[in-house]
């Protein structure tokens, strides 16, 4: 078994994104875009609503010693063509996760434009080939329809589904695994690409 803690994050890079781990200084730009109920109405019910001043600097005064310690990986997502504008959204992978292995939220004036796609599958590779995971266990909102278009996109399989609070009410939460097998055929064009 890998012992994750010894893989250290990195850059990963896709064809108009760079991954970066996280640092304190996302947090004027965290906070800017969490700022936008839509962006968090699918996210998991812990979230303060509305979001504090100071929300994103306790998010990261708690995630920051996770990512240090090995214990979680964290990226923030920089379009190429301008990275000065900080990022736009931001990916996650727990390897030892109990429920959700991957999360992922996008600002909202970047919706719609393949980023997350790039991202994820920088991760999903990231996740099946660096660390060596078997498989991933993803949740979404079923009222997130293009997270859920996402999940099925990559090969992953609904596994169940149940009731979950959100910050936007009570859903239901679709329950995805996605195989290592699986996301190499598709990443290979047996099944279609992303």
């Amino acid at each position: 078994m890998v012992d994750y803690r010894k893989i250290a994050i990195r850059t990963l890079e896709t064809p108009r994104l760079l991954l970066r781990p996280i640092l304190a200084s996302d947090a004027s730009r965290i906070q800017s875009l969490f700022s936008n109920p839509k962006v968090l109405q699918y996210l998991h019910a812990g979230l303060p609503i509305p979001y504090p001043e100071d929300g994103a600097l306790e998010f990261l005064s708690r995630v920051l010693p996770r990512v240090e310690a090995g214990e979680e990986y964290l990226w923030v997502l920089l379009r190429k063509e301008n990275p000065e504008e900080g990022m736009i959204g931001q990916i996650s992978l727990t390897p030892k996760g109990e429920d959700d292995h991957r999360g992922f939220w996008l600002g909202e004036p970047y919706w719609e434009q393949g980023y997350m796609k790039e991202a994820v599958g920088a991760v999903n590779d990231f996740a099946f080939d660096e660390l060596k995971m078997d498989h991933l266990l993803l949740n979404n909102a079923e009222p997130n329809v293009a997270s859920h278009r996402l999940k099925e996109s990559c090969g992953a399989e609904i596994i169940g589904r149940y009731e979950k609070e959100f910050v936007g009410g009570l859903f239901t939460s679709v329950r995805w695994k996605l195989t290592a097998d699986a996301w190499r055929k598709y990443r290979s064009g047996e099944h279609g690409s992303l």
